[in-house]
């Protein structure tokens, strides 16, 4: 009887060789709750665990694992720090919450101007914020994404580039450089009544430019200028000289040259250096040497030569034409034409007294 019960002892013993003594029944699953915070509403999120990955907009995840030790990671791809992001969880019998805290990440978005002078205003429209300056730099705080932006300058003397545009923000700040340079506006000249091919010349605030086209551009900056336009022989201009502004616009100057002729005057007996004028075209023009010549349209005029005080002459008055354009004026001194006919009425004065005594002499004689 001993013999076949150590048999089966053995029997026993061998065969736990390949089978447990015993298998435990498999253990129940547990829950592990993933909750988060911080997360703007609708703003999904994903966390990663025991090889499932799963994005919900939901508050919490759960997973049903049984016991053991699992890796985890959350995260979302919207600029947001997940704290804790990845860890180990040990299950061991019982359920697990882990609490998942967002927080948003942010960076520096610099904006940076040159060229502006010092304490020029400047504007920062950025992603609806508007920012007004009269610094050279001013830092928002986004997180990630893409930002419009636009510049504005109150000095119209410059212009910002860029003036507009998009800022991406990854994972790092951003500086934006914005570099404002002096805007030039362009102020033309254009002339009307030369021949062609007749050169001309513009003189700015002392920049000058010669053309011997219709046109000529200068490049300015706001401010105000003085200008004008060189005499031609022959021609008479109109709008030839003044003073503008510009003031963050281009502008346009027409220039008139006006075909003239040569009207000469002349005037003989005059003392040196005297001066007189002729009033022609309604129009006084003077002179203290001998003549004049005026360059005018072509066309008849009605004139006047007025002289220095004391003179009178002849042709001081008369129309005057392209075919018949010399007028010559004889001019004597009233002074000495009185003197002389003061002289001459003395003497036939003393003539008369002389010629009446002798007749009287006469008379008396013969008594």
């Amino acid at each position: 009887m001993q013999r076949p019960s150590v048999l089966f002892v053995a029997f026993i013993i061998a065969l736990s060789i390949f089978v447990p003594f015993s298998e435990a029944a498999p253990s129940p699953n547990h829950s592990v709750m993933f909750i988060e915070t911080g997360l703007p509403q609708n703003l999904s999120w994903y966390v990663s665990f025991n090889g499932t990955a799963v994005t919900t907009e939901n508050s919490s995840v759960t997973f049903q694992v049984p016991n053991g030790n699992y890796y985890y990671f959350a995260g979302t791809i919207s600029g947001f720090n997940a704290s804790p992001g990845h860890g180990v969880l040990t299950v061991d019998g019982n359920n697990i919450t882990v609490d998942i805290h967002f927080q948003v990440t942010y960076y520096n978005i610099t904006f940076i101007e040159t060229g502006l002078p010092a304490g020029s205003a400047w504007q920062i429209d950025f992603s609806g914020k508007s920012v007004l300056l009269n610094n050279t730099s001013f830092v928002f705080r986004e997180y990630r994404g893409s930002y419009p932006f636009s510049i504005k300058s109150f000095n119209v003397t410059y212009r910002p580039y860029p003036a507009s545009g998009t800022v991406d923000v990854t994972n790092s700040n951003v500086t934006e450089m914005i570099n404002f340079r002096q805007q030039n506006y362009t102020v033309t000249f254009v002339e009307q009544g030369l021949v062609s091919g007749t050169a001309w010349s513009v003189n700015v605030s002392g920049q000058e430019q010669n053309s011997s086209s219709n046109r000529m551009n200068f490049q300015l900056t706001n401010g105000t200028y003085d200008y004008s336009v060189s005499p031609i022989n022959g021609y008479n201009v109109t709008g030839g000289n003044g003073t503008f502004t510009v003031n963050g616009q281009n502008l346009f100057f027409q220039i008139d040259f006006i075909s003239t002729q040569p009207y000469t005057f002349i005037v003989e007996g005059l003392s040196q250096g005297s001066h007189w004028y002729v009033q022609i075209g309604g129009t006084n023009y003077s002179s203290n040497s001998s003549f004049m010549t005026l360059y005018l349209p072509n066309a008849t005029y009605n004139y006047r030569v007025v002289l220095p005080y004391g003179y009178s002459g002849t042709g001081v008055k008369g129309t005057i034409s392209y075919y018949n354009n010399v007028v010559i004026v004889s001019a004597s001194d009233l002074l000495l034409t009185y003197i002389i006919i003061i002289v001459l009425v003395v003497l036939l004065d003393l003539l008369l007294v002389f010629y009446i005594l002798r007749r009287r002499a006469r008379k008396a004689a013969k008594q």
